[in-house]
């Protein structure tokens, strides 16, 4: 069975040779270009693994909690008990995961 990964890249040149690399290792890719439309096409359908640079975008002014935040509340609206996370798992030093094994 094809894996489907999300690729969230705002620069189109890397986007395609990274797309055109993983489409040629046999995954299925789709391609956001920021955070909000991730957050959109997560909520849409399930990913087998998100790649990304950036999560907000050049354009994002904001500060490191912020995304802690958007994810605090994301986990609120699709989880019963935030406080023991299975949706979106924080792994410490790298970012988050998606799903339960």
């Amino acid at each position: 069975m094809e894996q489907t990964l999300l690729l969230v890249e705002d620069d189109d040149t890397i986007a395609q040779l990274v797309q055109q690399q993983l489409r040629e290792a046999g995954f299925a890719v789709h391609r956001e270009a920021d955070g909000l439309l991730a957050m959109a096409a997560i909520k849409a359908r399930r990913y087998d693994l998100v790649l990304l640079n950036r999560v907000w975008g050049s354009g994002f002014d904001g500060y490191e909690h912020t995304v802690n935040s958007h994810i605090n509340r994301l986990r609120s609206k699709i989880q019963s008990d935030i406080s023991q996370p299975r949706l979106i798992e924080t792994v410490w030093g790298v970012g988050y995961r998606l799903g339960v094994r």
